[in-house]
């Protein structure tokens, strides 16, 4: 989401309109909400113990720390989608899969305790590796720059 002149946001592809990306980056900008708001999208409880891995054929892949998780979490399947959906509505994911093993936090997915203040790479303004690399998928200087931009203006807006 970007916010328009009158403070209101629109969506990526309102700002972008019919300009023509790489259907990969497209697929990225619509799906970046979930790495984004994970903990929004599970809550606290299902944050500490799964992390989005990837997206394969509309399906979002979900780390989960232990099996018993992984088996619960199938009967939240269809909460965890409407979820998804509400919050990125441009989504096209179909399905979720759970994948038992560590857990590993992007920067995008890492928060620390309220008691240690805001992460450390909301203030400098730096986008995580995989906006990064969204970004290199991006021929035209002057859009991936206005990318950029509307990416860190989301990242600051949702902490």
């Amino acid at each position: 989401m970007v916010s328009s002149r009158k403070g209101e946001m629109r969506s990526f592809s309102d700002v972008l309109g019919n300009v023509r990306l790489p259907s990969t980056v497209k697929e990225h900008l619509k799906n970046h909400h979930i790495w984004s708001r994970w903990l929004e999208i599970v809550g606290p409880e299902l944050h500490r113990v799964t992390a989005p891995l990837e997206i394969k054929n509309h399906a979002l892949v979900i780390s989960v720390a232990h099996q018993a998780w992984a088996q619960q979490l199938h009967f939240l399947r269809p909460s965890i989608l409407a979820k998804i959906r509400c919050i990125c509505p441009d989504s096209k994911l179909k399905d979720l899969q759970f994948r038992v093993g560590e857990i590993v936090r992007s920067e995008e997915t890492q928060t620390k305790d309220s008691s240690e203040g805001l992460p450390s790479f909301l203030g400098d303004g730096t986008l995580t590796e995989r906006q990064e690399m969204t970004l290199r998928a991006v021929e035209d200087p002057d859009l991936r720059m206005s990318i950029r931009q509307a990416m860190q203006a989301e990242k600051r807006r949702n902490f």
